[in-house]
């Protein structure tokens, strides 16, 4: 221990340091508490055993079940489709009666604004129309 105001060479003779001893307080083996068990798993049940004929019939089963409805999907797809060019058809034979040939015939044409020929008919009707006019 260092006193204020002393340098190490005013020291007096250091204390040996003598380890203590430890200390121990024996528990008697009763009073210790009981260690505390692990839970074990209970024990699996056997597994029943599997027939091998029954086992491939149900994967065969299994796969037949599969087949066919994937063959119902295709025949609901393909009637689905089917159903969808029938409604477009339909729908463009329907556009196609509300157009008229432009020439003031009434023929029906699908595809054009006339009927072959009818877009010279409307020419000469015009040119007609235009020399009547300026006669007048």
């Amino acid at each position: 221990m260092q006193v204020l105001g002393q340098g190490p060479a005013q020291r007096g003779p250091e204390e040996p340091t003598v380890p203590k001893p430890k200390q121990t307080n024996p528990v008697p083996e009763a009073a210790k508490a009981p260690e505390t068990a692990k839970p074990t798993k209970a024990p699996k049940a056997p597994k029943p055993a599997v027939d091998e004929q029954a086992k491939a019939k149900a994967a065969e089963a299994a796969k037949a079940a599969r087949a066919e409805a994937k063959a119902q999907a295709k025949a609901a797809r393909a009637d689905s489709l089917a159903g969808a060019h029938a409604r477009l058809r339909a729908l463009r034979e329907a556009e196609a009666a509300k157009r008229h040939c432009l020439c003031g015939c009434g023929a029906s044409t699908p595809t054009s604004f006339f009927v072959p020929g009818h877009d010279a008919k409307l020419v000469s009707r015009w040119l007609t129309e235009a020399a009547q006019a300026k006669a007048a």
